[in-house]
C-alpha cells in the first residue's frame, strides 16, 4: 500500500495526478495572480483611497473629525507597510 507517511499509516494514500485542466486552471490563477502580487497593488489603492480620505475630510465648519484622522492614519499605516514589505521587500 502506497503510503505519504513513514511507518505506512492505514489508509493514507499518495495524493492524485494532477490532469490537464487543474494544470490549465493553475497557470491561468499564477498569470493572474503572480505570488498575490495584483492583490497587494488593489490592497494599496484601496488603503491608499481610504487614508487619503480619512486625512483630507473636513466637516461643514472645516474642521476635521478625529475619527477620520485615526482610521487615515491606520490605513496609511497599513498602505506604506504592504509597499514597503511586500511590494519593495525593503524589510
Amino acid at each position: 500500500m502506497w503510503s505519504r507517511f513513514p511507518g505506512g499509516a492505514a489508509g493514507a494514500t499518495l495524493p492524485a495526478l494532477p490532469n490537464q485542466s487543474n494544470i490549465q486552471n493553475y497557470r491561468i490563477e499564477a498569470l493572474i495572480w503572480g505570488e498575490n502580487l495584483v492583490f497587494d497593488w488593489i490592497f494599496i489603492l484601496a488603503t491608499g483611497l481610504v487614508a487619503y480620505h480619512g486625512l483630507t475630510f473636513r466637516d461643514e465648519n472645516g474642521e476635521t473629525e478625529w475619527v477620520h484622522l485615526l482610521f487615515g492614519c491606520i490605513a496609511l499605516l497599513f498602505c506604506l507597510r504592504v509597499l514597503f514589505v511586500d511590494i519593495f521587500e525593503l524589510f
